[in-house]
């Protein structure tokens, strides 16, 4: 929603560390993941002093993981987020039925950031249907696809595609072998009653986007030369300090890397190694309990290559609610059924069951 309402960001950003804090007092979680929490953040800190660039937004390095934690600990109405999410889908087509384009839609960054609002929500939800053993919706990710394909950006529509791929073979390989069949079937009905009475080939090959994955595939000169501009002033004192690039000409002009790991890098310098060190370690050992959570991660960390969302940002709790939940990470070492204290809320262990308080 601060998208869509800029003056929200004044509001959101001290709801979320007093949720946090809430959070971190009614919540029994592990030490050594706080501790960590609490060491990256203090580094985070020192750098930025040092750097006499000082941020608020370094405190999400704290908010993030707390809030991961509770989406990992707590049960949700999976029909409730579908649904609003759903919702939220039908107001965007309406606006792009009115204008025809997602341009302005946004008041201070780009359209190509919707494919992040549909990613984001789509992983977010297939995560916690995951989590709570039900049957992942396809409706979101067909939905995240659609908008990403209609806001024409290259990464959002390689990464909606590829979660909504993956969820439709999630599907199928849930189906009977007869199921399988009829579904397959009905898909290429379907595409072949499209093509025959819309004819869409002409209009596709018309399309912008398609025009730029013929010419371009996935580069973009604009991202390879300010990471090349990047890279040219890493020395001795930029790679633990980070590159301060407000005085560089070209970034004058774009403003920002476009690409989430430049952009940590300049802001917290050699600490962004130890926090990705970590993202990567756990995320591998999603690849090893749980493919489907490891693809969905995936996307996430292929978009935030193109673009400024995550670290330090609103929606990296997803990252650490998926890794805290697929990683086979161990919240509590003496019991396997953990508690939420508030609420009577309910959680469900990846591979266990349900444990009602």
């Amino acid at each position: 929603m601060y998208w869509f309402f800029p003056f929200l960001n004044y509001l959101i950003f001290p709801i979320l560390i007093c949720f946090s804090i809430g959070v971190l007092y009614n919540t029994s979680i592990k030490k050594k993941y706080l501790l960590l929490c609490f060491f990256i953040t203090f580094l985070s800190i020192f750098i930025q002093v040092i750097n006499n660039a000082i941020s608020h937004r370094i405190l999400l390095f704290i908010a993030g993981p707390i809030l991961g934690y509770w989406v990992y600990k707590c049960s949700f109405k999976s029909s409730i987020l579908v649904y609003s999410f759903g919702g939220m889908i039908i107001l965007l087509l309406f606006f792009y039925a009115k204008h025809y384009s997602f341009e302005n839609l946004f008041p201070e960054v780009s359209s190509n950031y919707l494919s992040i609002l549909m990613i984001t929500n789509v992983a977010l939800i297939a995560g916690i249907e995951l989590k709570q053993h039900e049957t992942i919706s396809i409706l979101p990710a067909f939905g995240g696809f659609l908008l990403s394909l209609l806001a024409m950006g290259r990464s959002g529509i390689l990464c909606s595609a590829l979660l909504l791929l993956w969820i439709l073979l999630v599907r199928i390989n849930g189906l009977s072998t007869l199921w399988k069949l009829v579904f397959i079937l009905g898909l290429f009905l379907i595409i072949g009653v499209i093509f025959k009475f819309y004819s869409p080939v002409d209009t596709l090959n018309n399309m912008e986007v398609l025009g730029k994955f013929n010419h371009k595939g996935l580069d973009s000169h604009v991202r390879t030369n300010l990471i090349n501009e990047y890279l040219s002033h890493i020395n001795e004192k930029t790679i633990l300090l980070g590159y301060d690039y407000k005085d560089n000409p070209y970034y004058m002009v774009y403003k920002h890397p476009h690409n989430s790991y430049f952009a940590l890098h300049h802001q917290i310098g050699f600490v962004s190694f130890i926090l990705l060190f970590y993202i990567v370690k756990y995320w591998l050992k999603v690849l090893k309990k749980n493919i489907v959570a490891f693809i969905i991660l995936f996307s996430l960390i292929l978009r935030a290559y193109t673009d400024v969302y995550l670290f330090p940002g609103y929606y990296d709790f997803i990252i650490y609610f998926l890794l805290i939940t697929f990683s086979g990470y161990n919240t509590n070492e003496e019991s396997d059924h953990y508690r939420c204290r508030r609420h009577g809320a309910y959680l469900i262990r990846y591979g266990a069951r349900k444990c009602w308080i």
